[in-house]
């Protein structure tokens, strides 16, 4: 964004020089483009079918878009369905691995790192500041790590908004993500079809919070983990922190500003022993 000229518009469409394809979802093709010389990430509508979603996606990365933790707007064309946001080279989080090997800068301390850096945007999801957004993308591990970009500073940004609904306690107010059963392991329990021998049936299907964001946490940290040296004692450390996530209650699951703490005071004392 330090180098935009100016906010992308309309008239500024047939500027850019559209390349290659670096990612594509149900809803929207992202491609790298040219404009004023430098690089950025147009998304585009796919199927016409889904420009609610791809409309609804749009207004809730411009409503985020002041935070570090999302992914920077350049400018937006609503009646071509286009928008153009911050390019970052390394691609999504499903590249952690390869990029700390590529960068020689693979640790177990940069791999928290990641793990601190995903939950610090889970606690903005979950801000009530912001009203409380479910990460409803994200009923398997790869499809959660390709809504985060690494950026150069090795951080994660959030990169997708088109599935981002809000719950309210206050309001007792929950939601069902999608309008299909989840059959996925992955998935928080109270994602799943409570009533075994059944048809699924959306109306008669319990809504959820938060939390089901919670109960994936451990999964996706230690993914960044992997099986680095020290990775087993780091997993210790954050054991009883992953036990209180995996809680089958999703009120006994602790809050993202909780497993973000216990995070920076397990990096703390591995930094201290290094």
């Amino acid at each position: 964004m330090q180098i935009c000229p100016r906010l992308f518009n309309c008239s500024d469409v047939e500027d850019i020089a559209i390349e290659d394809l670096i990612g594509e979802g149900a809803v929207k093709r992202v491609y790298r483009g040219l404009w004023f010389s430098h690089y950025y990430a147009v998304n585009v509508l796919k199927e016409p079918q889904f420009s609610r979603d791809f409309l609804t996606g749009l207004h809730v990365l411009q409503l985020l878009n002041a935070s570090p933790h999302v992914i920077k707007l350049v400018g937006l064309c609503r009646d071509k369905r286009l928008f153009l946001s911050e390019f970052h080279q390394f691609g999504d989080a499903r590249n952690v691995h390869k990029i700390l090997e590529e960068l020689a800068s693979d640790s177990i301390v940069n791999r928290l790192k990641f793990c601190i850096s995903y939950v610090e945007i889970l606690e903005f999801l979950h801000s009530e500041n912001n009203g409380v957004r479910v990460m409803c993308d994200s009923n398997d591990l790869p499809k959660t790590l390709s809504q985060f970009l690494v950026t150069d500073g090795l951080r994660l940004v959030l990169n997708d908004a088109d599935a981002l609904p809000s719950v309210s306690e206050a309001a007792d107010k929950k939601i069902i993500c999608g309008h299909r059963e989840i059959t996925s392991s992955f998935a928080a329990p109270e994602q799943l079809w409570p009533f075994p021998g059944t048809t699924f049936n959306l109306t008669a299907m319990p809504k959820y919070d938060e939390k089901t964001d919670i109960w994936k946490v451990p999964n996706v940290c230690e993914h960044f983990l992997g099986t680095y040296a020290n990775h087993k004692v780091v997993k210790y450390m954050l054991f009883e922190i992953h036990k209180l996530c995996k809680s089958k209650k999703p009120d006994d699951r602790p809050s993202a500003t909780a497993i973000k703490n216990m995070y920076i005071e397990s990096l703390n004392k591995i930094l201290l022993n290094s």
